[in-house]
């Protein structure tokens, strides 16, 4: 039986991931669990100096903007509800792994990379972390990512909100592919494409991607076994461009969701 390290964050739909690979009698050997970021609590002066700001630009915003920035805020909400509700029916006693668990605050940290090397792992699956440096990739022989865009559309981060802003929905869909040293570039595995007449808003896409990991892969990884390696096909040579989270701006948000309310009410 193969093993399989697990390098992710501390978030609910990760704990699923973990709990589902399990459940699918999957030898999971180590957990690397990226550590949330704490940030530390603003005192009441501070509080209410900012609660006059976000007073004083609320006001000055026009309706187009608070309707558009009210609406995204029910999107990502009844997003959070679908992915929530999945795991909670599939999952109702989902509880901490009895598998080792070390958290780290970078996962390319020393402490991850002695963590990966001591239990020498078939496969690494990777889901949430960022990217990954040379020096831990050499721990194993096989990182698989799960990236949440048809490859090699969309690279990089919040792959649904360029999907939806710039509506390229023949890219809408998730990928699970090998890690190497680039930025999603790795040979292709499998792809799940998503009905994209249905699908075409960023929260509510995230949330059906989610679903979608953590219901493929331990299927994967048993295919994987079964057959003794891993079957993938080198990504065509393309240039989309590699979307950064610092690109989405607000003026982008407000321009997608005035859209998308826009097309709602029609």
């Amino acid at each position: 039986m193969m093993k399989v390290a697990v390098i992710t964050n501390g978030s609910l739909k990760a704990r699923a991931l973990i709990e589902n690979l399990i459940r699918n009698n999957i030898d999971v050997v180590q957990i690397v669990r990226l550590k949330s970021k704490i940030f530390q609590k603003p005192s009441s002066i501070s509080k209410g100096v900012q609660l006059g700001k976000n007073v004083a630009k609320f006001f000055v915003q026009d309706s187009k903007t608070k309707k558009a920035l009210k609406f995204e805020k029910v999107c990502e909400i009844n997003g959070e509800e679908v992915l929530s509700n999945f795991i909670h029916l599939e999952f109702p006693d989902l509880k901490e792994p009895n598998v080792n668990v070390i958290e780290v605050e970078n996962v390319n940290s020393k402490k991850s990379i002695e963590a990966i090397k001591t239990v020498q792992p078939t496969i690494c699956i990777v889901w949430g972390v960022g990217i990954l440096r040379e020096e831990i990739l050499s721990t194993c022989a096989h990182f698989i990512n799960a990236h949440t865009s048809i490859l090699p559309r969309n690279k990089g981060t919040r792959s649904e909100f360029w999907q939806c802003y710039n509506q390229e929905y023949e890219g809408v869909g998730l990928t699970i592919h090998k890690v190497d040293a680039g930025i999603d570039t790795g040979d292709l595995i499998r792809q799940f494409k998503l009905d994209s007449s249905v699908y075409k808003e960023p929260y509510n896409l995230r949330a059906h991607n989610s679903i979608n990991v953590i219901k493929e892969f331990p299927k994967i990884i048993h295919e994987i076994q079964n057959e003794g390696r891993i079957k993938g096909i080198k990504q065509e040579k393309s240039d989309f461009p590699v979307h950064k989270f610092k690109d989405i701006t607000k003026e982008k948000r407000i321009e997608l969701y005035s859209r998308l309310l826009s097309e709602k009410k029609n």
